[in-house]
């Protein structure tokens, strides 16, 4: 099988690691929604994690100009700032916290869209040096990607989307990796440098969406006793412990 072929055949891997989380979804769903919350810590320790743990590091890592990171991840933030506007004014004709809910969703599979089509472009490059380093980086995007779609699934359950809606839109997003790699190999080397950059800019939408979105929303409508903060801040450290570790 070609390079190419073997690229594609990893990125259908990694599409449908959603399925396990929806399914576990779908078998308790009157479970979860008494803990919606913890999903939503969860998110906040995995985002924060997978932006300042992983991308972040891997940016300074590969990028030639380091020294514009710092307000890429800024231009990030803004630009994050700017799309949730504009969904609030979609949604102006909804509940206020149902339009910030959904805006928080949109936001949160539009980052992570972004983020697999970069995956996509990492894993191009890879089977083109080597199909066995190929795989091996298939494998690594598996390892964080599980924690990011529990992340990505907490969110959208916070949002009340339907459980279908919230499997298609999880696999739609990991198949945007599939454009990854079909640009990665016809550019080739065009965008190997580009793609620390586009992280950097990633970067600064997940921290916006957990520092701005999910971490108010818990002190607004998160736990009432002492007890059920300190499990919030063990899932939040649970989330951030996954991506120190993988």
């Amino acid at each position: 099988m070609s390079p190419f072929w073997q690229a594609l055949s990893g990125i259908l891997i990694i599409s449908f690691i959603p399925v396990v989380g929806v399914i576990s979804l779908w078998l308790s769903k009157k479970t979860l929604s008494r803990y919606t919350h913890l999903l939503v810590s969860f998110a906040v320790g995995a985002l924060l994690g997978n932006a300042i743990i992983h991308l972040l590091p891997e940016v300074f890592t590969e990028a030639e100009r380091t020294e514009i990171v710092p307000f890429l991840v800024i231009a990030g933030i803004l630009l994050f700032y700017l799309l949730e506007q504009f969904l609030r004014w979609h949604h102006s004709h909804e509940q206020p916290e149902t339009a910030k809910a959904q805006s928080i969703a949109t936001m949160s599979i539009f980052g992570d869209s972004v983020h697999n089509f970069l995956d996509g472009l990492l894993i191009a490059g890879s089977f083109i040096v080597d199909p066995r380093l190929g795989w091996s980086t298939v494998l690594a995007v598996i390892l964080h990607e599980i924690p990011q779609e529990i992340a990505d699934i907490g969110i959208l359950f916070y949002a009340k989307w339907p459980t279908k809606k919230i499997l298609i839109a999880n696999i739609l997003s990991g198949l945007i990796a599939g454009a990854g790699v079909l640009v990665g190999f016809i550019a080739n080397n065009t965008f190997e440098a580009f793609a620390p950059y586009s992280l950097a800019l990633t970067a600064g939408g997940f921290i916006y969406i957990a520092c701005t979105d999910l971490i108010p929303d818990l002190h607004q409508h998160g736990a009432e006793s002492t007890k059920e903060r300190l499990i919030q801040f063990c899932m939040l450290l649970l989330g951030l412990g996954l991506f120190a570790i993988l």
